[in-house]
């Protein structure tokens, strides 16, 4: 959704946008905030778009904004589809994820709505991801083969 609203997902280069980095750390940067001049071609084209040109600009890292900054920082998660109960049990699967490397044994703690806890994230993205990919598409003048999206998605909700 960042990207469909025309905002980085990769982090900047800090000896290069210092003022924008320190920025990109509280807010999502807009696509706009860079000078036209700045946009270069890539030196390499798609192997299967090799006619289209891509632009980039130095200094944008391959690295994204941690999945951290994006949970915990409302200027970011403002521009998901998500309500606060979902975005509570991903803030909380975050912090587990964290502490992976601080376990010293293969346990796992299950609490009464644990269960509860994962349908409801299970719900959310069978329920929005078609739909923001549907929307995605009609943003972007893509026709969309119906018989191929019901497959995906069908396959999307048995994962």
């Amino acid at each position: 959704q960042l990207v469909a609203n025309n905002f980085l997902v990769h982090k900047l280069d800090s000896n290069i946008f210092s003022t924008l980095f320190k920025e990109q750390k509280k807010r999502p940067i807009n696509v706009d905030e860079f000078d036209s001049a700045m946009w270069e071609e890539y030196p390499k084209r798609h192997p299967r778009f090799p006619d289209i040109k891509t632009f980039w600009i130095p200094g944008i890292r391959d690295e994204t904004v941690s999945y951290s900054t994006l949970l915990n920082n409302s200027e970011y998660y403002k521009h998901f589809y998500v309500n606060s109960t979902v975005l509570e049990q991903l803030k909380l699967i975050n912090n587990d994820r964290n502490k992976l490397h601080l376990n010293v044994s293969n346990s796992t703690i299950l609490f009464p709505n644990t269960y509860e806890n994962f349908k409801l994230l299970v719900d959310f993205v069978d329920d929005k991801i078609p739909e923001f990919i549907t929307s995605l598409f009609d943003e972007l003048n893509i026709p969309i083969d119906q018989r191929k999206f019901q497959e995906a998605t069908e396959r999307i909700a048995i994962i």
